[in-house]
């Protein structure tokens, strides 16, 4: 394996991350934001009123995307799996020591 190639699963691994987690951190942005809004606006100022509706919003959002994330998480296993079976066989043919 190059460096190359280390590098590209890297790279792979970081952007599936962050594919999986923009959803969740994009929703509990928004959702921190207007209860923020809210909460200013009405000059309350608790701090389970600004976590309790985040948290709630990621969960079932977490919850709606929980099938697509596995799958994305299934596909990007089944791909670094077969990069250490590339590997793996050019190792056993002599091709890579």
């Amino acid at each position: 394996m190059t460096e190359a190639d280390m590098i590209d699963a890297l790279r792979s691994a970081l952007s599936a991350a962050l594919v999986l987690a923009l959803p969740l951190l994009l929703v509990g942005l928004l959702v921190g934001l207007i209860s923020g809004l809210i909460q200013s606006l009405s000059n309350v100022q608790d701090a389970a009123a600004a976590f309790a509706p985040r948290l709630i919003a990621v969960a079932l959002v977490a919850i709606a995307l929980a099938g697509w994330m596995s799958s994305k998480v299934v596909d990007f296993a089944v791909m670094m799996m077969g990069c250490v079976l590339d590997l793996h066989v050019l190792t056993l043919t002599g091709v890579v020591k």
